[in-house]
């Protein structure tokens, strides 16, 4: 007997347990959808982020790159793109290198830089700066070899998604209603005292949810939502517009010759 008192104590306890307000059970998918616009909005930064812009690696991630491919425990595959990485910083490197002179000498107002100078420069930004770009070779009309630089970010689609509209779909068997519920300290207090007249005395319903159909046990929320593009924010167009307007078409001097060269 005390067996059978037990056990339905305790799925009481866990009926109770399941219990939710009316009020938390409509805000739970509302919430559920301001989360799911925050990660979309930060897998959008991050895709702009690893498509359009070079990494720039600090002293202490060129140390755990170099840590990581001189032990035995990284994988071969992963040692390889390590390796990878590792040989562009040096690239890098040497390339600034190079040309420190003339980078020092262009961030100084009152210096000017010759023609084969600036054109170190240029081209140093071009391969190294902190724009993605690609560059396509061809042959002009005129026989000349040119080159066109277009960064990443240019060449592709960019436009951020977010939930148009969401529709929610659910049924609620109500366990309790309850009149003492105190809506930013509107229940009367012991002494009696008047209530506003604009302040309502709502209750709070407290249920399960449920197919609504009591033959099933199962409980389930229908969700339909819609998916589009959203609006291009300002700071995002003119960023790409300025991006676009650094695309360049270059012809190849033999003349200008590359630093180390």
């Amino acid at each position: 007997m005390s067996n059978g008192t037990s056990a339905s104590g305790k799925e009481e306890k866990e009926n109770e347990s399941q219990e939710l307000s009316l009020s938390a059970a409509l805000l739970a998918p509302l919430n559920s959808i301001f989360e799911a616009q925050v990660q979309s909005a930060r897998a959008f930064l991050n895709f702009i982020l690893q498509i359009g812009f070079r990494h720039k690696y600090e002293d202490d991630e060129r140390a755990e790159i170099d840590k990581k491919i001189n032990s035995s425990d990284t994988d071969p595959e992963h040692r390889k793109e390590l390796e990878r990485t590792r040989k562009e910083i040096q690239d890098y490197d040497k390339a600034r290198a190079d040309i420190r002179v003339q980078l020092d000498k262009s961030k100084d107002p009152n210096q000017q830089l010759t023609p084969q100078e600036r054109a170190d420069v240029e081209d140093f930004y071009r391969r190294f700066g902190d724009l993605y770009q690609q560059c396509f070779s061809y042959l002009d009309s005129s026989g000349n070899m040119r080159t066109i630089y277009v960064p990443n970010l240019a060449l592709l689609p960019v436009q951020p998604l977010g939930i148009s509209d969401a529709k929610f779909k659910f049924s609620m068997e109500i366990s309790d209603t309850s009149e003492k519920y105190d809506q930013m300290g509107t229940v009367q207090s012991e002494k009696k005292e008047s209530r506003p007249w604009y302040l309502i005395q709502p209750k709070s319903v407290r249920g399960t949810i449920s197919s609504g159909q009591k033959r099933e046990n199962s409980r389930a929320i229908e969700i339909e939502m819609n998916v589009k593009a959203g609006d291009m924010p300002f700071g995002l167009h003119k960023m790409l517009t300025a991006i676009t307007n650094v695309s360049t078409d270059t012809m190849n001097n033999e003349s200008v010759r590359r630093p180390g060269e």
